[in-house]
């Protein structure tokens, strides 16, 4: 998992994989933590795929640029384009399919 802390990491990493999810996420959030683990196996069991953290409280800038009202949200880019976003906990099975109805 990749952890940016500007807006250039951000473009620089769409403009250069062609599958990125962002994962923003926050410290005190339950759901988040819940979380957490579901997005450590997606990046070993979905290898083309990059996984990017964002911590809305460190980077408010960031979670500001792709309109990020809750937390945990995951944003998916395909061939440096947005192609889908969701909010909340989810299982694994569920994100799987959701990628993979993306891809």
């Amino acid at each position: 998992m990749i952890e940016v802390k500007s807006f250039d990491e951000i473009d620089k990493l769409i403009a250069e994989k062609d599958f990125v999810l962002f994962d923003f996420w926050a410290t005190w959030c339950g759901s988040c933590r819940m979380l957490m683990p579901v997005i450590n196996q997606l990046e070993e069991s979905t290898p083309h795929l990059t996984i990017v953290s964002i911590n809305v409280d460190e980077f408010p800038d960031l979670s500001s640029r792709y309109d990020i009202q809750v937390v945990p949200t995951l944003v998916l880019f395909k061939n440096h384009q947005e192609v889908a976003s969701r909010s909340g906990f989810a299982s694994f099975q569920a994100l799987s399919d959701w990628i993979a109805d993306n891809n």
